[in-house]
């Protein structure tokens, strides 16, 4: 005998609930009301419905209740229940109740159920199990058969009464129906699946699902939710109902919060009978690297070309992929063979043959599961002449942390001099002093005076003198 069944038969819980059944079923005594007071605190309410159902004379039809929303972890072990319908328009089957496919129809949860007819028009139904119910969806089937006599047009109202969680706790909310005498609705989804793609973590993306009734008479949606935070249903508001060759459009959102693949389910329940609950599978994949570039230059000095950037923020980022070309659209090659990392400054030095003109660089990010993203575009002149006067270029980067380049040119050899002063004129460092290369000459600075103490973020002046004059420019420090 299987573990279940000694638990069930020794459990005292479930004797004593298969005593209330009893009385219920015999007596005609009811559970405990759902709104009466109870020993423990409503805990949630759950919601059981029956849809709005169609079918033709002589038809059988299997009529759902469904519990709408997922009951895991509501502690329910009881359910009892009544259906009251018109007998001169349907009456039920010899087989009664279908439970197959069901939440009640799990072996584990061990579910005792007991129904019979306790009046010609009402139809009592009872569970009792020793293991609480998971799930949501169809809780069990009731059969029943159309009259042969009935009209077109003809209703009868399907009332849910007297139905109680637990004796009464957690409370239950239900939504009565109405089977009518005509053809069924039928439910059409522009899809069955869908993949959202690559979307960067903290944005979304939206898909636009389209419902179509390709039936005869109204089809209801009562439910459409989401098993997963990161999809969302945004409009319309459901319960929708949708009339015979009608489209509604409903908006489902992705919005990854984690760098991965992201899957989930859109699951909706409708009064199409043979579609009573449809499950989408929906996925996509969070984009993790998150780049903000302060700036991308590049500058020709000294035959070679300097690469700058400067980044504000890096997240799930595992490097940078320099290109270059000789157009500005396309033949993009690239000129890094490792992944460039360690920000936020950065310094490439492109000294591979390349002739005169311009030439153009991309930078693109890499994130920890290999996407690449392009986050700069730049371009620079490459030029082969000598100086006719001497020249003072412009710092790179800048602005800068913990060092700059600083390139001037000399149109002869000549004794030159090149120092950095603050914001009052004070000279604080003296970078070169002496005869001046022919041509380009470049030196360094580390952003430390003379006395090799750290200097504070600020704006500092570079100055060239010569004999031709003086040339000066403005440098940015950032710590």
């Amino acid at each position: 005998m299987r573990d279940w069944k000694i638990k069930m038969f020794m459990t005292r819980r479930f004797w004593s609930i298969c005593m209330l059944i009893m009385c219920s079923m015999c007596c005609g005594w009811g559970w405990q009301d759902s709104n009466a007071d109870t020993s423990e605190s409503v805990v949630d309410t759950g919601k059981v419905r029956i849809p709005n159902v169609w079918a033709m004379p002589g038809d059988t039809i299997e009529l759902p209740i469904i519990i709408l929303y997922d009951v895991t972890g509501l502690d329910i072990f009881s359910i009892t229940g009544d259906l009251t319908f018109d007998p001169s328009l349907i009456s039920l089957t010899g087989d009664t109740v279908i439970t197959e496919g069901t939440p009640s129809d799990n072996e584990v949860w061990a579910w005792f159920f007991i129904s019979a007819m306790v009046d010609t028009n009402t139809f009592r139904m009872v569970w009792a199990a020793v293991e609480s119910l998971e799930g949501s969806g169809p809780l069990v089937y009731v059969q029943f058969r159309v009259s042969p006599m009935a009209q077109l047009g003809e209703v009868s109202p399907l009332w849910l009464e007297s139905w109680n969680f637990n004796e009464g706790d957690p409370a239950i909310e239900v939504f009565d129906g109405v089977f009518s005498v005509g053809q069924p609705p039928r439910i059409e989804l522009s899809e069955t699946i869908h993949e959202y793609g690559t979307v960067d973590i903290g944005q979304s993306a939206e898909w636009i699902l389209r419902i179509t009734n390709v039936g005869d008479n109204f089809l209801d949606i009562y439910t459409m939710e989401t098993d997963s935070v990161q999809f969302e249903v945004l409009e319309p508001f459901f319960p929708q109902s949708i009339n015979a060759g009608n489209t509604i459009e409903t908006t489902v959102t992705f919005t990854p919060d984690s760098n991965d693949s992201i899957e989930g389910n859109l699951r909706l329940s409708c009064n199409d009978l043979d579609n009573l609950i449809l499950n989408i599978p929906l996925g996509g994949i969070g984009r993790g690297t998150h780049v903000q570039l302060l700036s991308f230059t590049a500058q020709f000095h000294d035959d070679k070309i300097f690469i700058n950037w400067i980044t504000s923020e890096e997240s799930c980022h595992l490097g940078f992929i320099l290109y270059r070309s000789c157009f500005p659209d396309k033949d993009f090659k690239p000129i890094n063979t490792e992944l460039i990392a360690g920000g936020p400054s950065y310094v490439f030095l492109d000294d591979s043959p390349k002739g005169e003109g311009i030439h153009y660089y991309k930078l693109s990010s890499v994130d920890v599961n290999g996407y690449e993203e392009t986050v700069g575009f730049t371009s620079v002149k490459v030029f082969s002449m000598t100086p006719t006067t001497h020249s003072l270029l412009q710092n790179y980067p800048n602005p800068f942390n913990p060092i700059t380049y600083i390139t001037f040119e000399a149109p002869k050899e000549e004794y030159v001099t090149l120092s950095v002063y603050n914001c009052l004129g004070q000279e604080i460092r003296k970078l070169f002093e002496g005869h001046a290369d022919l041509n380009h000459n470049t030196v360094s600075w580390d952003g430390l005076d003379s006395k090799g103490n750290i200097l504070p973020s600020g704006i500092y002046f570079c100055r060239l003198q010569s004999s031709m004059g003086i040339r000066s420019m403005r440098m940015m420090l950032l710590r």
